[in-house]
């Protein structure tokens, strides 16, 4: 028998196209799966840190939108008549801790490569990234064209969508939801039924935002929900036809045209605007986000084509101030008062605030009996209370320049129990900022005070608190 030369590479030929078709299809199947997954966690993780978090309370509502004449929250509004786009707000722009962290900052959805890296690999954060920004990163692309803000060159991890502009003229990312047949735009999310942006935001008809906020159907809570476009390269968009028996008649590879998406696409929410396109970066071929709306594109067919595209909802439900009142009282100093006593070398004083500046009542801590400088906890107050104390000290006689010890400390029931933070070093600055706080564990019927010990190194020296009121403050919060 002749043998055959070439038979098997012309069989492998023949079935390799297939195979590798099967493949990449497996491939973009794992991706989506992936995709999902990943937002799932991440929703779950934003429910878990808004929650009943401390700072979602009245009294910082009242006191972030008080005096904005653009989204005014006076203090005759409770949280039933808190709006979504002002949790968004107040998500974006209340800091959290000293270091002016937020719990989320929709900017950081577009970061340089150093800033990517070094928010991944270093567990200290010393970017201070957000929680809810944090639990993104594993969903962001490379974008080869972008070029971040304050950058010159070009590249940049984002999350995928398109990037757009804030009312503060900012880089951020939003998802366009592209009209399809029988539904357009929000229709086709689960949980997001209204544009107003008193129920969600932030969203618009074609428009969502990869974390969004909206009321939750009973108006009880809120609902935090996470958007995640996937779009793997390895699967491309169709435009299949079909007959009214439902089968398949003709089917084309959708190609990447940005100008017919945006004939059929509406406008941004309400605060957003669209950035220009980014140049091609001519050192990179096709790319799965690439182009104004962030579609991406592939080569296939000898054409540019879009790749599959699936944008992935999911969501948590998270209450505010829910479990507890927690803030029960803020002592500031008057400005029309006297001044505080000097406190003298050696002596043990209370902190002498005059003015109470917020209405316990109010915050329905009736039960509470508010002493002149201490705290008396009532029956089923139990639990961790955190005392924040701020202090502004200046020189009342003396000599500046000497070395003062000036101590704040937390007293329960006439005892020192620790020391919520000191200063002792020389008095050089025309006055000294101290700020501190601490987690106790109390029971009802204790009484809680905060005082300062303040002793100079030369007899005669004094200090005194300065009165600005903005400085000096004591607050008591139960968090658990």
């Amino acid at each position: 028998m002749k043998a055959r030369h070439g038979q098997a590479l012309i069989e492998f030929a023949i079935i390799s196209f297939v195979l590798s078709a099967i493949v990449a299809g497996l491939l973009g199947i794992l991706v989506l799966g992936l995709s999902s997954f990943q937002n799932n966690i991440a929703s779950e993780n934003a429910g878990r840190i808004l929650d009943g978090h401390v700072v979602l309370i009245e009294e910082n509502f009242r006191t972030h939108f008080f005096n904005d004449a653009n989204d005014p929250f006076p203090n005759t509004v409770d949280f039933e008549n808190v709006t979504a786009r002002q949790v968004y707000r107040f998500l974006n722009e209340y800091p959290i801790d000293a270091d002016g962290r937020v719990l989320y900052d929709e900017t950081w959805l577009v970061m340089t490569p150093t800033e990517y890296f070094t928010s991944r690999d270093d567990d200290d954060n010393p970017l201070n990234v957000p929680e809810i920004n944090l639990s993104l990163l594993g969903q962001y692309v490379f974008d080869p064209d972008l070029i971040p803000d304050g950058e010159t060159e070009q590249g940049a991890y984002r999350f995928p969508g398109a990037v757009v502009r804030n009312a503060a003229n900012q880089q951020t990312v939003l998802v366009p939801i592209l009209p399809g047949p029988g539904s357009t735009g929000i229709d086709r999310t689960f949980h997001i039924t209204s544009t107003n942006s008193d129920d969600f935001y932030p969203v618009s008809q074609d428009w969502v935002a990869p974390v969004t906020i909206g009321r939750t159907s009973d108006g009880s809570g809120f609902r935090v929900s996470m958007f995640h476009p996937s779009q793997p390269a390895s699967t491309i968009n169709m435009n299949i036809v079909r007959d009214a028996q439902g089968d398949i008649v003709s089917q084309a590879p959708v190609e990447a045209d940005d100008n017919a998406v945006g004939n059929s696409i509406g406008l941004p929410p309400t605060d957003y605007t669209m950035s220009p396109a980014a140049s091609n970066n001519p050192a990179f071929g096709a790319s799965s986000s690439r182009g104004e709306y962030g579609l991406g594109e592939s080569y296939a067919f000898v054409k540019t084509v879009r790749p599959f595209r699936a944008v992935f909802e999911t969501s948590s439900v998270f209450r505010m101030g829910a479990q507890l009142n927690p803030i029960l009282v803020k002592y500031e100093y008057a400005e029309d008062g006297n001044p505080s006593s000097n406190l003298f070398d050696g002596a043990d004083q209370d902190l002498e605030y005059e003015q109470l500046v917020i209405d316990n009542a109010e915050l329905a801590a009736r039960r509470y009996d508010i002493g002149t400088h201490s705290v008396v906890l009532q029956p089923n107050d139990d639990g961790e209370w955190r005392i924040r104390v701020s202090a502004e000290f200046e020189i009342g006689g003396g000599v500046s320049g000497d070395v003062h010890l000036i101590r704040l400390e937390l007293v329960k029931d006439g005892s020192i129990e620790r020391v919520i933070t000191e200063f002792n070093e020389p008095f050089v600055n025309p006055s000294e900022l101290l700020q501190g706080e601490v987690i106790s564990q109390c029971f009802a019927g204790e009484a809680l005070q905060v005082r300062v010990f303040s002793q100079a190194a030369t007899p005669g020296n004094e200090i005194r608190l300065t009165g600005n009121s903005a400085t000096n403050w004591i607050s008591f919060e139960r968090v658990r």
